[in-house]
């Protein structure tokens, strides 16, 4: 029972079109469909899962959406103030998704033979692992994953010894000009 349960982390994306992003994730990235609802004609929320990893995707709901579904006057609140912050700012800037696969080499050239264009293709980091990014239809990046360290511990390059920054000495008060007897008034 435990191998089918899926891992506890799972990720929620707002996205524009549920039913695309359906379609990106299952036809295109190996996922599989999990829950979808309230049916799978017009989505407005779905699971997709690969190898256990979860993905959430749903839709901005407006507040008549919220009504409708018998949210909370909280809820319906966060859900009217969040709506309107999505349609003003474009949603999966800045945000990076780490799936862990097998092989990350063999899940690109899977992927590049269903036409997902790589923003970076299989790169291989010192800190130990190996990864390929890709963008879903609305910007979300996708980091495919797989560990390449095979022992002890991942070590950061090495770092250059910071030079010693050479100050001038300080000046005593005894150093410092004082106004000259002549200057005085």
């Amino acid at each position: 029972m435990a191998e089918r349960e899926n891992h506890p982390n799972a990720v929620y994306l707002t996205v524009e079109d549920p039913q695309r992003s359906i379609h990106f994730y299952t036809q295109r990235l190996g996922f599989k469909l999990g829950n979808c609802w309230p049916d799978a004609k017009k989505p407005l929320y779905a699971s997709l899962v690969l190898d256990r990893q979860e993905v959430m995707v749903g839709a901005s709901l407006s507040e008549k959406e919220g009504k409708e579904m018998g949210v909370s006057k909280t809820e319906l609140r966060r859900i009217k103030k969040d709506h309107k912050a999505f349609k003003k700012h474009r949603c999966g800037v800045g945000v990076q998704i780490y799936l862990c696969v097998p092989d990350a080499d063999a899940h690109q050239r899977a992927a590049a033979r269903k036409k997902v264009a790589a923003l970076r293709g299989p790169t291989t980091h010192f800190y130990g692992i190996r990864d390929w990014v890709a963008a879903d239809p609305d910007g979300y990046h996708l980091v495919f994953f797989t560990t390449v360290a095979t022992s002890g511990e991942i070590e950061p390059a090495p770092r250059k010894k910071a030079r010693k920054k050479t100050r001038a000495p300080s000046k005593t008060p005894a150093e410092v000009p004082q106004p000259s007897a002549e200057s005085a008034p």
